[in-house]
């Protein structure tokens, strides 16, 4: 079973201001895993806009370095890079590798050491440690570790008009404008919101030491007009009257025949017939002739 430490220190520039980002790489151990990833330190710096600058500790500073971090002494390690570092910053990635190649295990550990600041580090597992995930893991491992450096923070100044809005950064509360904040290298999200609804939302990019003054545009959508609705109301009916009846009794036409108008029995004459009174008649039932009888 091949078993071996590599120990890899990466020295990172940071200024008061983000226009100097010079990176230096200082990289000890077996030229296997050193070349792989001396190659993906400098791929992950390049990706994040730094730059590479060899030899920023001597061959004696970078011996005594590992050597503090060998026995875990970050009080060492910051005093090394304090008194002999020509930056402010070193990243020390050690690794404890077993097995062969293709199936080997590799124990990662990174620190952060910045001059004036506590010592910040992370621990990372590789299996089947290939230089594809070797690289991969050291690429995610550095991305969490930048964030953990306060040297490498930057500050933001977030205002709005109208001041006092509710604020969210990544996504998570932060007060209502003006807010100060110092935040992490890298992209963050500022976002405005106003009764649980997004009115304004702006993408920044925090370099280290940088001093940003972010005014998130405010954007409230105009009310919709007023919806007008037209009902048809129906005319009420006119009420249907009717004449009043007259009460008197109709006048009983001329008689054209006293057979059709007489209220006399049918076995009368026709002379009693035509004595009866004409309003009777008008209602009786038709008399026979004497001719009948």
């Amino acid at each position: 079973m091949l078993r071996r430490v590599v120990t890899i220190a990466l020295l990172l520039v940071s200024t008061a201001v983000y226009a100097d980002d010079e990176v230096g790489i200082v990289v000890g151990g077996a030229d296997q895993i050193h070349t792989q990833s001396e190659t993906a330190v400098a791929g992950w710096l390049t990706h994040h806009y730094l730059k590479v600058t060899p030899n920023a500790l001597s061959k004696d500073g970078v011996a005594t370095l590992l050597n503090c971090l060998v026995i875990a002494d970050m009080s060492c390690a910051r005093t090394v890079v304090e008194a002999r570092a020509t930056t402010d910053n070193v990243i020390s990635i050690t690794e404890l590798a077993t097995g062969k190649k293709a199936k080997r295990s590799v124990q990662l550990s990174a620190y952060w050491i910045a001059k004036k600041h506590d010592v910040v580090s992370l621990q990372r597992t590789c299996e089947n440690c290939s230089d594809a995930v070797l690289t991969q893991t050291i690429d995610a491992m550095l991305s969490d570790l930048i964030h953990l450096v306060p040297a490498m923070n930057g500050h933001v100044h977030i205002t709005s008009d109208p001041a006092g809005t509710a604020t969210q950064i990544d996504h998570e509360p932060a007060g209502a404008t003006p807010i100060d904040r110092d935040l992490a290298y890298g992209a963050h999200t500022i976002t405005l919101t106003k009764d649980g609804k997004t009115v304004g939302e702006k993408q920044i990019d925090v370099q280290p030491g940088a001093k940003l003054d972010v005014a998130v545009p405010i954007h409230i959508e105009a009310p919709p007009p007023p919806r007008i609705v037209v009902v048809k109301v129906k005319e009420p009916a006119k009420p249907i009257t009717e004449e009043p009846r007259s009460r008197a009794v109709p006048a009983v036409s001329k008689i054209e025949s006293a057979s059709w108008y007489a209220s006399i029995a049918p076995t009368k004459s026709l002379d009693a017939c035509n004595s009866t009174p004409r309003f009777i008649c008008a209602v009786a039932r038709p008399c026979r002739s004497p001719m009948a009888i």
